[in-house]
């Protein structure tokens, strides 16, 4: 017989999950500063951090898959990992000082190769943060079954609880690092506070499993369905279909994330402000969809049916998201005009920005958060065990990496942020259609055609409202407050690069270069009109060196711009390179 639920014992595991989603994430945000002081390039950090974050923790769901199903005190072993991760966190500034002096005292001057010093500091940089990205992996198999041999019968409940608690505290890791603990204490003290949030954790957990292990011990009952006869046979192409779904959302949603992120730079900028409130807005969506799936749980006879649905309403939501973001420069022009340029006015316009990226994130990532608890009650509720949270949980990890990676390299290169954002759209509806079809317990036509027709008038209607002016693009409306550029301004290039979105447009006789909206240069193009402020700061910053050094014979050039600088300093007939 099933033991009656310990309803406090059960809240203070969640509550736990809270704090370890929120030292998480500041892990993760932390971590991208640190990099960026040895790999050079912000960017490039975040994606190495990006990648080695996730693709440890595909690594730790994975042993905690194989081995936890072994273990009897799994609320225990989670307070220990929770411990480790911890005591990593405390030590990992000193271990950072010492990995940089040894790098410039010793590894760079013995290394003559460019090529060497490369593949020493990505390595190197990716050996800093793995051991904790794969314990961290380890937490959610660990604490997710842990929780389930507590109350075998409420599986959605539990795991859509744990995935929304988790998320919740992620969301606010990643604002209160950069909005307080950054500004407050710095990189050492931000890292070190998450730390010690998880030795807390650590302790509490050991503390709490002295009853929920022994409860579990005592009365050893694996998983169970919380739905009466749910739980139907199932072959391996059934287990391998749910790996796979699994693998293609989270590759789908991290497409939709850095889509996402880089069309809104071009709305609110790219400072770090931004970028974690956006971030925060992906995470909030995700931790609702989980807080959908624990409270329909009970009624959910069929979680293949329901996360065939969640990824058609995913894909639909993110088809829309694109012509959303396209009136997303109106509003912010209009949130620009209203507020004054004081702090106080930088705060309301931070909460502005944040419900633009509510409005453009949102939906989709709902029914993202969704798809996670319902993989892996479908694969208990076919007798998958224990091993299925782990399993899935690595398979949505790994697949997530395989989308940073596509995004960032493949799609956005050679189609745009637009398309990408759209072919993963259609991606998610297929899927979402093949498990309709092919996995569910049962076909219902009526509901699948309305869900094909739905998804094909939505794609047609998107895709001939989603291509926004190119002088909004190029507008830089979070500097300029306008939503657009003039009339006449000729976009004469855009193009969407691994990093940025780049612009070169003409208003009047002013060419002006941009960085996803921020201008970098403008270079008066007429020779009888004044020059710009633009064209006297590169050219002084040519002829100033020039003038103070007695005989310069090489020169060099930090960052390219107009080429106003390199052009006077071309005219020095004293220069030889």
């Amino acid at each position: 017989m099933t033991p009656p639920r310990n309803l406090v014992l059960e809240r203070i595991l969640l509550s736990l999950f809270v704090a370890s989603g929120f030292a998480g994430l500041i892990y993760q945000g932390v971590w991208a500063h640190y990099l960026g002081l040895t790999l050079g390039h912000a960017a490039y950090a975040q994606t190495l951090v990006l990648a080695i974050f996730m693709g440890g923790m595909s690594v730790g769901a994975w042993f905690a898959s194989r081995k936890g199903v072994g273990w009897q005190r799994l609320v225990r072993a989670y307070a220990i990992v929770e411990l480790l991760i911890g005591a990593g966190g405390l030590v990992f500034h000193p271990v950072f000082e010492s990995y940089i002096a040894i790098s410039q005292d010793v590894i760079y001057p013995a290394l003559v190769e460019e090529g060497a010093v490369r593949a020493w500091q990505w390595s190197s940089a990716a050996l800093l943060i793995l051991p904790q990205s794969i314990l961290l992996g380890m937490t959610f198999p660990l604490m997710s079954a842990g929780y389930l041999r507590l109350s075998p019968k409420a599986d959605g409940e539990i795991l859509g609880g744990l995935y929304f608690t988790n998320s919740i505290g992620a969301a606010l890791g990643a604002l209160f690092s950069t909005f307080v603990l950054l500004p407050l204490m710095g990189m050492p003290g931000t890292v070190a506070t998450a730390g010690v949030v998880n030795v807390i954790v650590g302790v509490l957990a050991w503390l709490v499993s002295r009853r929920a292990d022994v409860t579990v011990v005592a009365n050893n009952h694996p998983p169970e369905s919380s739905v009466e006869g749910s739980s139907l046979p199932a072959g391996a192409s059934f287990f391998r279909m749910i790996l796979f779904a699994s693998a293609t959302t989270g590759a789908t949603s991290f497409v939709y994330e850095i889509g996402w992120v880089r069309l809104l730079n071009q709305v609110l900028g790219t400072t770090i402000h931004s970028f974690e409130l956006m971030l925060s807005a992906f995470i909030l969506g995700l931790a609702f969809g989980g807080f959908w799936v624990r409270r329909k749980s009970t009624k959910i006879n069929d979680p293949v049916a329901y996360a065939g649905y969640a990824q058609i309403a995913m894909g639909i939501a993110a088809l829309v998201s694109v012509p959303v973001f396209g009136q997303s420069f109106d509003l912010a022009a209009e949130l620009m005009a209203a507020l004054p340029r004081t702090d106080a006015g930088y705060v309301w316009f931070s909460l502005g920005s944040a419900g633009i990226a509510l409005l453009v994130m949102f939906p989709a990532a709902f029914f993202a958060g969704m798809t996670l608890p319902l993989f892996t009650m479908a694969m208990l509720r076919r007798d998958g065990g224990e091993a299925s949270i782990g399993r899935v949980y690595g398979a949505n990890t790994l697949g997530a990496i395989l989308g940073v990676v596509i995004a960032t390299h493949v799609l956005i290169p050679a189609v745009g942020l637009r398309l990408s954002v759209f072919f993963a759209a259609f991606v998610d509806i297929a899927l979402g259609l093949i498990l309709l079809r092919r996995f569910s317990s049962v076909f219902e036509p009526a509901r699948y055609y309305a869900a094909l027709c739905t998804s094909l008038f939505v794609a047609v209607l998107c895709l001939t409202l989603a291509a926004p002016d190119s002088r909004v693009l190029a507008s830089g409306v979070f500097r300029y407050g306008r939503a657009s550029l003039q009339p006449d301004a000729d976009v004469l290039y855009l193009h969407d690069g691994k990093t940025a979105s780049v612009a070169v447009f003409r208003e009047g006789n002013i060419t002006t270069i941009a960085t996803n909206g921020k201008p970098d240069a403008g270079l008066q193009m007429s020779k009888t009109a004044s020059p710009t402020a633009d064209d006297v700061t590169t050219v002084m910053l040519a002829a100033l060196p020039l003038a103070a050094h007695p005989a310069p014979a090489n020169a060099a050039v930090i960052g390219w711009g107009s080429g106003l600088t390199t052009h006077s300093l071309l005219g020095s007939p004293g220069l030889s390179q």
